[in-house]
C-alpha cells in the first residue's frame, strides 16, 4: 500500500445524510397527519385511518442483489450493511436460498431469524417426474435431457431424505425460528452443502429451505429496507428459479452484480431476459471485484464502454447507474485494517490510487474519488444510488398513494362536518342529494362498463401482438435451421434467438403498459369530474371540495417473460437434439411444435397474471371510490339536527367542537396534498460512481 495513506483513508462507509433526512422527515410528517386525522374524522372512518396507519408502518423498500454465482453478491450485502460477516461469503458451495435481511423492519415477536421450508406440494413439484421442471423438459423433447434431469432430481430427493431422516416429512411446510443468529447457523439453512454432512455442517437444511428471513436494526440505513441476497443465475440446478423470480417480482430495486474480470459474459447476458422486463429506473449495475484487476484505472474505462454499448444494443434504455467497486476493499474499510487484504488486492488498490492521483496532478476537472477506501470501494456510491432510488421509486410514490387514500377519507368527513357546522337549516337539500346519488350510480356503471370493454380490447391486442412475435421468430429460425441443414453446416452454427424473441415480447408488453396507464388516467379524470359534480349538486358549487384522483401504478412486470421456457432448454441442448438421425422435416416440425407450445403457455400466463388481474384490481379500486362517495352523499341526505347530534356524540364531541375539527381536517388535507406531490430527491453526496 502507498506509505502516505493515513487512518482517515479507512473512514467508514457513509450514506447520503440530506436524503436520509428527507425520507425521515416525510415519514414523520405523514405519521403525525394520520394521528390528527384519527381524532378529527367521523366515527365510521376511524377504522380506515387505522388501516392506513398499519399499512404505513409496513412500508419498506426491497432491494435485490442478482447476478452470477461467485460474483460477490453476499460480500456486497455485508458491505452495504457495514458489517464484516453477517452472511457467510467465504463458503463453497454457494448461497442457494433467497436470503432477506429486513433492516429496521418489524420482526415477528421475539424472533430474529425465520427459515421456511417447502411444503409437500412445493417439494413434489420440484422433485417428482410430474413436476414443473420435468414437464418443461418433456415439452422441449429433450429425450436424454429428461433422463438426466430425472436422475438429478432423484439424487436430490435421496440426499435430502438421507440427511434429514425421519425429520424430512415433519419439516415440510413448517419453519425454524430463532431469537438470535450467527454465520454458522445461517450456513445450515442457506448454503448449498455437500452430500456427507453431520448435524452441524453447513447446508444441512438448504435443499429444503424455501426462504430465509433475518431481522436486524442498523443505523447505516435511516429507514426500513430489505436487502435480498439471491442464488446465482448460473446455478446448475433450476429448482430455485421460481423462488428467485418471485423475489424479483416483489422487488422495488434490483442491483445487478457483475464480476469485473468477466463483466457481461455469456452467462451474464442471460440476465438480459430478466432486465428487459424491468423499468430501467429500477436497475443499478455494480461491477464488483475490481480488486482482481491488475490495472483497474484503465480497465474500468474499457469495461464501462463495453457494458454501455452492450446495454444499448440490447435496447435497455434509460439512465442505469453503472458503479465499479470491490466488496473486498469495502470489508477492509469496515474492519479498519489493510491487513485483511491479499497481496493482489493491495497491489490493485495501490495502482488505482496512483493512477487517479496522477490524473489529479495533471489537472483533471473531475477526478475519481481517492479520499477514503469506502468511496474507492464503490460501496458509498452504491449506497447513494440505492438511497436515491428508494426515495424516488418506493417511499415517495407509496406515501403519495397512502396520502391520497387518507385525503379521500378526510374529504368525506369534511363534507359532512362542514355542512353540520353551518347548521341543519343550510345543509344539503333532498333534491340535490337525490340527483347526486343518481349521477354517482350512473357514473359507476359507465366506468365499470368502460373498463370491461377496455379489458377485452387489451387482452385481444396483447394476444395478437405476442402471437405475431412468436410467428416472426418461428419463421426466421425455421429458415435459419433449414439453411443450416441444407448446407450441411455444423449444428453449432444454429441456435434459436430467444433473446430477440423476448425483446419482441417485451415490446408488445411495454406498448400495452403505456396504453393501459393512459387509459386509467382518463378513467381517473372521469371519476373526479363525476364525484365533484355530485358534491356540487348535493351541497352547492361553492363547497370547495376537491376530489383527489386515484394513483395509477404501472402494470407489474411479467414474470412469464423472465421464466425459463421450453425453447430456452431446447436452445441449450440443440447440439444433442440435432445429432439424432432424423429427416429434415422432422427437425423443423419439432422446433415449430416446441415454440408454439411456449407461445400458448406464455400468452396464457401473461394475460392472466399481468393483464386480467391488474385490470381487475383497478376496477375494484374505482368501484370502491364510488361506493365511498355514495355513502358520504347518503349521509348528507339524512342530515338533520337529530342525526348531527347523534353522530357527534358517537365521536365524543359536541356542536361546540365542530369548528376545531373542521379546521383540523382542512389543515390535514393541505398537508396530505403536499405529500401527494413531494419534491425530487436531493442529489447524492456520498461517494461517486466509479
Amino acid at each position: 500500500m502507498p506509505e502516505d495513506l493515513h487512518e482517515t483513508f479507512l473512514a467508514p462507509i457513509e450514506s447520503n445524510p440530506e436524503l436520509i433526512q428527507e425520507i425521515s422527515s416525510t415519514r414523520r410528517d405523514f405519521a403525525q397527519v394520520l394521528l390528527d386525522l384519527e381524532k378529527a374524522v367521523m366515527p365510521e372512518d376511524v377504522p380506515t385511518i387505522g388501516d392506513l396507519t398499519d399499512q404505513f408502518g409496513e412500508v419498506s423498500a426491497k432491494v435485490s442483489l442478482i447476478g452470477q454465482v461467485k460474483a460477490g453478491k453476499t460480500a456486497l450485502a455485508n458491505a452495504l450493511l457495514g458489517v464484516s460477516d453477517l452472511l457467510p461469503s467465504d463458503v463453497n458451495p454457494w448461497t442457494s436460498v433467497v436470503t432477506s435481511m429486513h433492516v429496521n423492519c418489524n420482526a415477528p415477536k421475539g424472533k430474529k431469524a425465520v427459515f421456511k421450508f417447502f411444503d409437500e406440494s412445493d417439494w413434489e413439484n420440484l422433485v417428482s417426474e410430474s413436476g414443473h421442471i420435468v414437464k418443461m423438459a418433456k415439452r422441449a423433447r429433450l429425450d436424454t435431457g429428461v433422463e438426466e434431469l430425472t436422475r438429478q432430481i432423484q439424487e436430490l430427493k435421496e440426499r435430502t431424505e438421507g440427511r434429514l431422516g425421519r425429520n424430512f416429512k415433519m419439516l415440510l411446510g413448517n419453519q425454524h425460528a430463532f431469537s438470535s443468529y450467527n454465520a454458522d447457523l445461517i450456513k445450515r439453512y442457506v448454503c448449498l452443502g455437500e452430500e456427507d454432512m453431520s448435524e452441524d455442517r453447513e447446508g444441512r437444511f438448504a435443499d429444503l429451505t424455501k426462504s430465509a428471513d433475518l431481522y436486524l436494526d442498523n443505523d447505516k440505513f435511516g429507514y426500513p429496507i430489505t436487502l435480498a441476497d439471491t442464488p446465482g443465475i448460473n446455478d446448475p440446478f433450476l429448482v430455485r428459479e421460481a423462488a428467485t423470480l418471485q423475489n424479483l417480482g416483489d422487488s422495488d430495486i434490483c442491483v445487478v452484480v457483475l464480476s469485473a474480470h468477466q463483466a457481461l459474459s455469456s452467462v451474464d447476458l442471460g440476465l438480459l431476459r430478466l432486465l428487459k422486463s424491468l423499468r430501467s429506473q429500477k436497475l443499478i449495475v455494480f461491477v464488483n471485484r475490481i480488486d482482481e484487476l491488475p490495472d483497474p484505472h484503465r480497465q474500468i474505462k474499457e469495461i464501462r464502454t463495453y457494458i454501455t454499448n452492450t446495454l444499448r444494443k440490447q435496447k435497455l434504455t434509460g439512465e442505469i447507474p453503472i458503479i465499479f467497486g470491490s466488496a473486498v476493499w469495502a470489508d477492509a474499510a469496515i474492519q479498519g485494517s489493510f491487513d485483511v487484504l491479499t497481496d493482489d488486492a493491495s497491489e490493485s488498490l495501490a495502482a488505482l490510487i496512483e493512477a487517479r492521483t496522477g490524473e489529479l496532478k495533471k489537472g483533471a476537472h473531475d477526478p475519481e474519488n481517492i479520499d477514503n477506501l469506502a468511496d474507492v470501494s464503490g460501496v458509498s456510491a452504491l449506497r447513494a444510488a440505492i438511497d436515491k432510488k428508494v426515495w424516488e421509486e418506493v417511499y415517495r410514490p407509496k406515501i403519495a398513494t397512502l396520502a391520497n387514500r387518507a385525503r379521500r377519507v378526510a374529504d368525506r368527513s369534511l363534507v359532512y362536518l362542514a355542512e353540520a357546522d353551518k347548521g341543519p337549516k343550510v345543509s344539503a337539500n333532498p333534491r340535490g342529494t337525490k340527483t347526486a346519488l343518481a349521477d354517482l350510480r350512473t357514473g359507476q356503471e359507465k366506468v365499470a362498463e368502460a373498463i370491461d370493454t377496455y379489458r377485452e380490447a387489451a387482452l385481444e391486442k396483447a394476444k395478437m401482438g405476442m402471437a405475431e412475435a412468436y410467428r416472426t421468430f418461428i419463421r426466421a429460425e425455421k429458415a435459419n435451421l433449414s439453411d443450416c441443414l441444407a448446407n450441411k453446416r455444423k449444428v453449432v452454427d444454429w441456435a434459436p434467438d430467444t433473446q430477440g424473441l423476448r425483446s419482441a415480447l417485451n415490446g408488445v408488453y411495454s406498448e400495452y403498459s403505456a396504453e393501459t396507464t393512459s387509459f386509467f388516467n382518463q378513467v381517473n379524470d372521469t371519476v373526479v369530474t363525476c364525484v365533484s359534480s355530485a358534491y356540487d349538486a348535493a351541497i352547492g358549487s361553492g363547497s370547495g371540495i376537491k376530489v383527489a384522483p386515484h394513483p395509477v401504478s404501472e402494470p407489474p412486470m411479467p414474470l412469464s417473460l423472465m421464466r425459463t421456457m421450453s425453447i430456452d432448454m431446447r436452445a441449450s441442448s440443440s447440439i444433442e437434439w440435432l445429432r439424432r438421425k432424423l429427416d429434415k422435416s422432422v427437425y423443423l416440425e419439432q422446433f415449430e411444435a416446441i415454440a408454439t407450445d411456449d407461445l400458448r403457455h406464455t400468452v396464457n400466463e401473461t394475460c392472466q397474471d399481468n393483464i386480467d388481474n391488474y385490470i381487475d384490481l383497478l376496477l375494484s379500486d374505482f368501484m370502491a371510490i364510488f361506493d365511498e362517495h355514495i355513502a358520504s352523499v347518503e349521509a348528507l341526505s339524512k342530515m338533520d339536527e337529530k342525526s348531527i347530534s347523534e353522530r357527534l356524540e358517537q365521536s365524543g364531541d359536541t356542536s361546540e367542537g365542530l369548528p376545531a375539527r373542521v379546521a383540523s381536517l382542512r389543515s390535514a388535507n393541505a398537508q396530505l396534498h403536499a405529500l401527494e406531490d413531494t419534491p425530487d430527491a436531493p442529489a447524492p453526496v456520498a461517494g461517486r460512481a466509479q
